[in-house]
């Protein structure tokens, strides 16, 4: 698999597959991304209660938020200039 990332319209898909008791399997062959990828996200869009068949819920809204939220964080980032570290004046060095 090549790297995608995971739309609204695949959590909300996510979301409804989790509930209906599919494995972790089925669901990222059928919205296209990997195991390990699928593991974080059920893991940020958590929403604090359990299935009944030993699985944490999954909220697809709570998922988009995150999402939403972190990329914001990444694009301030790339906008923001470097901090350039001044060389110190009038050190020579030791012979």
């Amino acid at each position: 698999m090549f790297y995608s990332r995971i739309t609204a319209s695949n959590r909300h898909t996510i979301e409804r597959m989790w509930r209906d008791g599919a494995t972790i399997k089925e669901i990222s062959e059928v919205v296209g991304v990997t195991a390990s990828a699928l593991y974080r996200e059920l893991k940020r869009g958590y929403d604090g209660t359990a299935l009944g068949y030993g699985r944490s819920g999954y909220s697809a809204e709570i998922a988009n938020e995150d999402a939403e939220r972190r990329m914001a964080v990444a694009l301030e980032a790339r906008r923001r200039p470097r901090k350039r570290h001044k060389k110190p004046e009038g050190r020579q060095a030791a012979p």
